[in-house]
């Protein structure tokens, strides 16, 4: 997430979409090591929520490169 912000503060934008969807899919992995326990509530929250934002982020970089993550 780190490496898109600066990405997106650079206003090139070139590597937002990959950098959102890896982040994106960090989100996923996440939720997945917790499917055989009950996720905390938090930590399904924040996981959602990451995932949101890095669609955002893709959309944000389709507009502006023509590219989609993945």
């Amino acid at each position: 997430m780190e490496m898109a912000f600066n990405d997106l503060d650079s206003e090139t934008f070139f590597e937002l979409a990959r950098l959102a969807g890896k982040a994106s899919s960090g989100g996923n992995d996440c939720q997945a090591a917790f499917k055989r326990i009950h996720s905390p509530t938090v930590l399904a929250k924040g996981n959602q929520d990451l995932m949101n934002l890095c669609e955002i982020c893709g959309v944000f970089a389709k507009l502006f490169t023509g590219t989609l993550y993945n």
